[in-house]
């Protein structure tokens, strides 16, 4: 260590090198500070170990789907294997992942460092963490997996992550930040459906925001498919009719519609 670093002697004349001391502002004054022993930037995230078994690199905040663990449980009574693959399963969580296959409702894990294929690296799971959005709506609160993009999470209405924080505009690739984890919520939305929907049907249903305004997004009219489990709702001359959906189990389901 320079002799501008060493430490004081008691007693001793305290004289600091323009070296030393330029280095010192630089710590106090001008490199952030946070609260605690260490100074050093909080964990936001949780992360897990997680095998990326797509083709080609997962970049540093791309998705992979959650398919299966890296250490499991065998047998009817989930008695885990002996030795090292118990011991890692009881103190350290590991995934594999593959690039995502449904358009909502699946388990994903965010990188926070570059995975090659084949390889194995950190994911969040749980808390704050940045990614890449595909923004449909600019009024989407919401984000869940996009089907055949490990590169960023779509925006919804209703989904697995909350948005905190996303850019403006809409289109692909803009930055955001999300909370991931149980409970994101969201499940419920309003639309409009243009013709009969028979009990145990499907039907598209053209949502709306909040407002009573059609949510948009960058190819036109955003909408959903949902399933009646009821009556059978019909339009009366073709005229368009509200509806409610809410989502149980990663499905549409009718819960209201209005009168005739």
């Amino acid at each position: 260590m320079s002799d501008a670093f060493r430490k004081v002697r008691p007693g001793e004349p305290l004289k600091v090198a323009a070296d030393a001391w330029n280095r010192i502002v630089d710590q106090v004054v001008t490199k952030p500070r946070f609260s605690g022993e260490n100074a050093a930037f909080p964990a936001t995230n949780f992360t897990v170990r997680i095998r990326n078994t797509s083709t080609g690199t997962v970049s540093k905040w791309g998705v992979l789907e959650i398919v299966g663990v890296l250490e499991a449980a065998t047998g009817a009574t989930g008695t885990l294997a002996t030795g090292v693959e118990q011991d890692i399963f009881q103190s350290w969580p590991g995934l594999v992942g593959v690039v995502p296959t449904a358009n909502a409702g699946a388990a994903f894990a965010i990188a926070v460092e570059p995975i090659k294929e084949g390889d194995i690296g950190l994911a969040a799971v749980d808390g704050v963490v940045q990614c890449k959005l595909e923004i449909l709506d600019a009024g989407h609160r919401y984000a869940t997996t996009k089907t055949g993009s490990s590169s960023e999470l779509k925006t919804a209405s209703a989904g697995e992550s909350a948005i905190l924080w996303k850019e403006t505009g809409t289109g692909a690739g803009k930055w955001g930040l999300v909370r991931i984890g149980a409970g994101a919520g969201g499940g419920v939305k309003v639309g409009k459906i243009t013709g009969t929907w028979s009990k145990g049907g499907t039907q598209t249903v053209w949502e709306y925001t909040g407002t009573g305004a059609q949510a948009t997004g960058p190819s036109g009219p955003l909408s959903l498919t949902g399933i009646n489990r009821f009556a059978a709702v019909g339009a009366s001359g073709g005229a368009a009719k509200w509806v409610a959906v809410a989502s149980v189990d990663s499905t549409w389901h009718l819960i209201a519609a209005e009168c005739s």
